[in-house]
């Protein structure tokens, strides 16, 4: 779409740390670049440090842009504090320019299958824990601790003056996309 419209397109991939940084051009070999450093990115760090990379896109875009967070917006274990960071980075950045966040869920993330006892390992902090997904109880606390962490981040989001778009891994993205920009477009109007 960008490259159809002459549009300039830029890409920072990141974890815990920049792992890629391909600075907004036009252009259909541009925007090749993009994907192949999208397809071809092994990432060094094992975190995430979503505010890092939207200090490093404010500082960097120097004209008004759209600007596409996408992640599972998972904060890691120390998550107040890094809610706190990541809203006093997004607001500058959702101020300045049409940001909108893509978060990425799977329903796994949100609901725990009833499969007994399972073990978990963070795939950031690497902490194992077990957890009986054969309790009703442990299955409805996980859903309503996903899904109140959900909120909260989606309204702190949106005091940054960032808007979110949910993407189900589970379901097709590509009627959610039509649909969020067709309502822009309305209320752009």
């Amino acid at each position: 779409s960008a490259t159809r419209n002459s549009d300039r397109v830029g890409l920072i991939l990141f974890s815990d740390q920049i792992e890629r940084f391909v600075p907004p051009g036009a252009g259909r070999g541009h925007a090749l670049r993009v994907v192949r450093e999208i397809l071809g990115c092994k990432p060094a760090g094992h975190g995430t440090d979503i505010a890092n990379a939207l200090r490093l896109a404010g500082t960097m875009l120097h004209r008004r842009a759209l600007v596409f967070l996408i992640s599972d917006l998972e904060l890691g274990p120390r998550r107040d504090e890094a809610l706190t960071t990541l809203q006093r980075a997004a607001r500058p950045v959702g101020v300045a320019h049409d940001v909108v966040a893509m978060h990425i869920r799977d329903p796994h993330e949100r609901e725990l299958p009833d499969v007994g006892i399972v073990t978990l390992e963070d795939a950031e902090s690497g902490e194992v824990v077990s957890i009986d997904t054969g309790r009703k109880r442990v299955r409805d606390q996980f859903a309503r601790l996903t899904s109140a962490r959900a909120a909260e981040t989606k309204l702190m989001l949106r005091r940054a003056n960032v808007e979110t778009l949910v993407i189900d891994t589970a379901a097709n993205y590509v009627p959610t996309l039509l649909g969020f920009f067709a309502g822009r477009k309305r209320r752009l109007r």
